[in-house]
């Protein structure tokens, strides 16, 4: 499903991206997109431990990532929606290759956090142009950063990804900083708790500390709410609201990981994806395309993680339960003596 929705929101877009007369290239995109679909229901026919599976998947996310290069890199408009329209391709085949909904959402978050380092790394470029060098080097390290984190998440390696959201948490102090330097006092020391927050996290990923992480994700959602009072302040409604919808979701992930509740886990991070895909959408309209894309991937990615919490909680028993008892009539309690 995730594979689905990225796809279909990024070939619009790069459709609108390019231009209103698509002609025989808009039957060229319906044909790809068929070719995806047809490759990735064949692979899936596969036996599960098929070498031939793994490598089809790597190759697709490779070329994902390598189409993501090529969008931020270009000048141009019109290449720039060829791009994001392939890497989209490209990210449904793999995404939908995997069996299982967590391997799938795993993938769609492994490919959209290297698509979000990919654009960090081409708008630091355009921040040490414009003479903005703190700036532009916090943006290039968190870009690597999310690349590497990214990686790991495709890897499920648990000590790369600990190492890259310190890497990512230190990138992100960095950008604080700049920020301060510039007077956005509010900003500033908002990024910066969000950085600290990201080196727990990564840290409580290395000692597998639920205690640590669970606060951690605390700290990093009120660094998020921070962050949206202060866009709000600015003047920018849709980032303020989303990152503050971000914040609050963080707060709940971070009680269920505290509490092991699979249930509030579930519910905060439809609301985080929800909040993400927002933001992803605000970025989108800002004319950053693969930022936009790989914040709605990543936001589509969490409600998939959420949706499935909800099921091992049996919420989606329960709630069809009581939609059942709605519709039918109440046990007959028998004459009264």
């Amino acid at each position: 499903m995730g594979g689905f929705l990225l796809q279909g929101v990024a070939l619009g877009l790069g459709v609108n991206a390019l231009s209103t007369d698509v002609g025989y290239r808009g039957a060229a995109g319906v044909a790809a997109l068929a070719a995806v679909l047809y490759a990735s229901d064949w692979l899936r026919r596969l036996e599960p431990g098929a070498p031939l599976i793994r490598i089809a998947t790597w190759g697709l996310v490779a070329s994902a990532a390598l189409a993501s290069v090529v969008a931020v890199v270009v000048s141009e408009r019109d290449w720039a929606g060829y791009a994001t329209v392939t890497a989209s391709l490209l990210t449904t085949a793999a995404v939908l290759i995997p069996s299982r909904a967590e391997d799938r959402m795993d993938l769609l978050l492994g490919v959209a956090a290297i698509g979000g380092g990919v654009a960090s790394i081409g708008l630091a470029a355009a921040n040490l142009r414009a003479s903005s060098l703190l700036l532009g080097v916090a943006l290039i390290g968190g870009g690597v950063a999310f690349i590497g984190l990214g990686a790991a998440k495709l890897r499920a390696s648990s000590r790369h990804i600990g190492v890259a959201l310190i890497g990512a948490g230190v990138a992100v102090i960095g950008a604080g900083v700049a920020v301060l330097r510039d007077s956005d006092l509010l900003l500033g020391v908002a990024l910066i708790g969000g950085g600290v927050a990201l080196i727990g996290i990564g840290v409580a990923v290395l000692r597998d500390s639920d205690l640590g992480g669970g606060v951690a994700l605390i700290g990093g959602g009120v660094a998020f709410i921070g962050l949206g009072a202060a866009v709000l302040r600015e003047g920018n409604l849709v980032y303020g609201v989303a990152s503050i919808g971000g914040g609050v979701a963080f707060i709940g992930i971070g009680v269920a990981v505290l509490r092991a509740s699979s249930l509030l886990f579930g519910v905060a991070s439809i609301g985080g994806g929800v909040a993400l895909i927002g933001i992803g959408v605000a970025v989108l309209r800002a004319g950053l395309l693969v930022f936009g894309v790989a914040g709605i991937g990543g936001g589509v990615a969490s409600i998939g993680f959420g949706v499935v919490e909800l099921q091992k909680a049996g919420a989606w028993k329960r709630i069809s339960s009581y939609l059942r008892s709605l519709t039918t009539a109440p046990p007959s309690q028998g004459p009264e003596p």
